[in-house]
């Protein structure tokens, strides 16, 4: 924007973007001897600057006149001294809206622009017959595209950027938007913040992410339409790339939490590795950090040191904590939700111990147990095209003005059907009285298993118009659902709470509150809802209840199965149990006997793919103590004080 916007004036503009790998974001040594390299007589920064004291002081020494515009966070000992700094999230910068995003801040600068140079027509190198005060209007479309792919929140001005510039997109006079609005199929289409947060946004960001993000700049300022279109079909294989590279990471970095993190008592996610590419391990983070609804850094070591990227979730304020632990940090900035550091290899430890330090002394169970939110309670009979119509003059949806969620209860499903390549989307026909709707899960195919037609449930969705073969129906997006079935919401409880628990590192619990504190959270998010004290209290006491009559049982199950093949899930498990020996033994309470056994001698474990391979320990000769097992003397302890209390 302000390029185009200098250029236009006639004044002459460079442009230098700073490379993600080689220097990081925003100011480094090597960007600032960069910069100087140029000889500019006045740099202006966008996005970023706000903590670059030192730096902007070397480019002042250099008698270059420097302009800030940032919308990250201050530093009190890091705001640098520059001819002016625009950001209003400084304490005292008076402006009555502080979440703008970085295009937001320029966006603005250009306005202002525009109005003091139409109030001096006359001073300045312009024709000044042309309508400059209403010059920055044109540059709407790039503000809605920066302001929706930074994810801030769509209320106030940018609510008001976000609504007209998605209109301006749509008959874009930008040459190179255009170009890439085709290679996305969206030419001639309406498009809403899913389409630029989405779809477009990506495609710009992964020129930078995996290569130079000048081809970006080049897409955006270009009015060559061959050279635009090169560039956009370019970065169209880019993103295709760059979400292989992504998935990659993503698989190698679930795995590493899984075997270097303690996840029954992190409360902050730090993994490491080489050869992780800078440019995407953002992206991984959000991905990481929407699976454990846990805060994550990521960070791509390379030789001594380590550049990372954080994302955070509501109610833990990443940017304070990375300020908390700031003595292992070499540079760091970013804001509640998002962060950027760089550190020493060596630190990458202490930095996960600050981190967990300052989140347990900061959060409670609460803030880490994911929470949906909806807005009202509705009848299937109000699902109309009018209603969904109506709703829609409340776009654009976004953060901090989410798509409006509903709750319809007892729907009896009709059809069912699990879709898409990998079988991961759910497909229902639902019913309430004599009214049928078609409704769509995302990635929820995992409930395909515990659902039947004719079964009762309550859903909780946002609402849409369904086109397809020239049909236009009212449907519903589905977000969670709950099953009315308590037996199998006690199934799905036990799943859930066993889903992470790998068998060779599983160490009970210390305290009841700890365990507690792990059923509370599984029972949260599986069945909505709180259990009831006594509730709790029987299901600890019937899971810490273990002796030699619990587990003779498992034993003989383990010894006649031959093996017992355990993974995540030992729903299954429990009820053969039952069936076989007319035990009743819960899922979790199985999972502790057959580590009570192994802790023993008694059988062995082996890792095989995604399961673990049990069998009877035919050398295990000696007599059996049950203490030698150190989660035996834990849940023992519970049980007893349990029933002393």
């Amino acid at each position: 924007m302000l390029y185009n916007f200098l250029r236009s004036l006639h004044f002459n503009v460079s442009c230098y973007i700073p490379d993600r790998l080689e220097e990081g974001y925003g100011f480094s040594p090597l960007s600032t001897e960069n910069v100087i390299g140029l000889n500019p007589d006045l740099t202006v920064t966008v996005d970023c600057g706000i903590t670059s004291k030192e730096y902007i002081k070397l480019l002042t020494d250099h008698n270059i006149t420097v302009i800030v515009t940032d919308h990250h966070e201050p530093m009190s000992d890091k705001v640098p001294e520059c001819y002016a700094l625009l950001a209003a999230t400084m304490p005292d910068s008076g402006y009555p809206f502080r979440n703008l995003c970085g295009a937001g801040v320029v966006f603005k600068l250009i306005s202002a622009m525009c109005r003091m140079l139409d109030e001096n027509k006359g001073e300045y190198p312009f024709d000044n017959k042309e309508n400059i005060k209403d010059r920055y209007l044109e540059y709407l479309d790039l503000a809605a595209l920066g302001t929706v792919s930074d994810v801030v929140p769509l209320v106030d001005e940018n609510r008001i950027i976000v609504k007209f510039g998605l209109e301006q997109i749509r008959k874009t006079r930008n040459t190179g938007l255009k170009e890439l609005l085709r290679v996305s199929d969206l030419e001639n289409r309406t498009v809403d913040t899913y389409h630029v947060g989405f779809v477009l946004g990506p495609r710009l960001n992964a020129a930078g992410r995996i290569g130079s993000a000048y081809r970006a700049l080049e897409l955006l300022t270009s009015t060559d339409k061959e050279k635009c279109r090169e560039i956009a079909e370019e970065l169209n294989t880019e993103n295709i790339k760059r979400q292989m590279l992504q998935d990659t990471i993503f698989k190698e970095a679930d795995l590493l939490i899984k075997k270097q993190n303690d996840l029954d008592n992190d409360k902050v996610l730090v993994v490491a590795k080489e050869g992780w590419h800078h440019g995407v391990i953002g992206i991984v983070s959000s991905k990481i950090t929407e699976k454990y609804s846990l805060p994550s850094i990521l960070l791509a070591i390379e030789e001594d040191n380590a550049k990372g990227s954080g994302r955070s979730i509501k109610n833990f304020n990443l940017f304070q904590a990375l300020y908390h632990a700031d003595r292992f940090l070499e540079r760091y900035g970013g804001h509640e939700a998002a962060a950027g550091m760089t550190l020493k290899r060596d630190h990458i430890d202490a930095l996960r111990e600050a981190l967990n330090e300052y989140a347990k002394n900061t959060a409670c169970l609460e803030d880490l147990i994911p929470t949906l939110y909806a807005d009202t309670k509705v009848s299937l009979e109000d699902v109309t095209k009018e209603n969904i119509t109506d709703m829609e003059s409340l776009k654009p949806f976004g953060e901090g003005n989410k798509q409006p969620v509903f709750v319809l209860e007892n729907l009896e499903i009709v059809q069912l059907r699990a879709v898409g390549q990998n079988k991961n989307h759910l497909s229902l026909r639902v019913k309430q009285r004599n009214v049928y709707v078609d409704a769509i899960g995302y990635n929820m195919g995992e409930f395909y298993e515990y659902l039947e037609p004719g079964e009762t449930v309550h859903v909780m969705c946002s609402m849409g118009i369904n086109e397809w073969n020239g049909r236009s129906d009212p449907s519903l997006r589905l977000i969670d659902i709950k099953l009315t079935d308590e037996r199998k919401i006690k199934e799905l409880f036990y799943n859930h709470f066993t889903r992470h628990i790998e068998f060779e590192r599983f160490k009970g619990y210390n305290s009841i509150k700890e365990l507690e504190d792990k059923l509370q959270s599984a029972y949260l998010t599986v069945a909505n809802k709180k259990l009831q004290d006594g509730e709790l209290i029987s299901l600890i006491e019937d899971i810490t209840n273990i002796n030699r009559q619990t587990l003779i049982p498992v034993f003989k199950y383990v010894k006649y199965k031959k093996p017992v093949m355990v993974n995540c899930r030992c729903t299954s498990l429990s009820e053969e149990l039952y069936r076989l020996t007319g035990v009743s033994v819960n899922p979790i309470k199985l999972l502790i006997c057959m580590k009570i056994l192994y802790d023993t001698g008694v059988i062995t474990a082996k890792i095989e793919g995604d399961c673990i391979r049990l069998e009877e320990n035919r050398d295990q000769t000696q007599k059996v103590e049950l203490e030698h097992s150190r989660i035996y003397r834990v849940m023992n302890k519970l049980y007893g004080s349990m029933n002393t209390a």
